[in-house]
């Protein structure tokens, strides 16, 4: 993983609010009731099908995230506390007292470094190698030392936020 600062110094650490998915079916709750109130919170502009199939697996997710030991608000009954947030017409925002965004990440952050994952802190993108169409790998340059540099890759996902 290349990035331009420490992961724990990135804007996901300021969010607050949660995370939406369907965790609770009790409530008569459903991933394509999520993804109508998405789309419908989107204005109908929402690619219906990526938000069916991003609703329907959001609430794996928080229970994955559950299970490599984010430490989400609890519920009476011990569960993933939920609330209503946004244009939810169920409660299916999974959160972590106002700290949300600073909890997932290190959660993320330190199950990728047990995993292995490598990082390279204060790097930046300069380009993407291609041939014949595919992604062979990046050229980055070292904030720090001002040093440029190939890195091959099989994969390449850019997350630059939003």
């Amino acid at each position: 993983v290349a990035t331009k600062m420490m992961p724990s110094r990135n804007a996901t650490c300021m969010a607050e609010g949660g995370i939406n998915g369907v965790t609770d079916f009790s409530n008569g709750d459903s991933y394509k009731l999520h993804a109508y109130d998405t789309i419908k919170g989107g204005a109908y502009l929402v690619d219906q099908d990526a938000a069916l199939k991003f609703c329907e697996l959001a609430g794996k997710a928080i229970f994955n995230m559950d299970f490599i030991g984010t430490l989400f608000s609890r519920n009476e009954q011990g569960g993933v506390a939920q609330r209503l947030m946004g244009g939810a017409s169920k409660k299916r925002c999974n959160y972590s007292a106002d700290k949300t965004g600073h909890i997932l990440m290190h959660s993320c952050l330190d199950d990728a470094i047990s995993s292995g994952v490598k990082f390279l802190m204060d790097h930046e993108l300069l380009d993407i190698g291609v041939v014949d169409g595919k992604c062979e790998g990046v050229v980055l340059r070292d904030i720090q030392s001002g040093g440029i540099y190939p890195v091959l890759c099989k994969a390449l996902v850019i997350a630059t936020g939003g």
